[in-house]
């Protein structure tokens, strides 16, 4: 009973290096991003000619959508994914969730242009 489990060990081991080896447990979606990026742009850019901005710099705790938010003094007036879409563009490919306390940032003004 030893040496079927031993063997049955050693045969689910040697599989799990195979597959982390051959195809990896992590995915791989740094091109599907920066596809999607380019392409998102480019939709961006055939709808709006011009993209009314402001810059401010980041405080600790402040997010894309607090400092929108705080900016037009009450709720956003688009989809949450073009206002992530447009911050990209804006800071030529820098996501939302990496920007850092203390670095000023283009932000989207929806106040001032007719996004809706």
């Amino acid at each position: 009973m030893k040496r079927l489990f031993v063997s049955l060990l050693v045969t689910l081991i040697l599989y799990i290096i195979y597959v982390d080896l051959s195809i990896g447990t992590i995915p791989n979606t740094t091109n599907e991003t920066i596809e999607s990026i380019e392409v998102d742009s480019k939709v961006n850019q055939i709808d709006e000619t011009v993209l009314v901005t402001f810059s401010k710099t980041v405080e600790q705790g402040d997010t894309v959508l607090s400092i929108i938010e705080s900016q037009l003094k009450g709720s956003i007036p688009v989809p949450i994914e073009k206002v992530v879409n447009d911050f990209i563009i804006l800071n030529k490919g820098k996501k939302p969730e990496e920007i850092q306390a203390g670095k000023s940032y283009l932000f989207p003004d929806y106040s001032k242009s007719d996004s809706n």
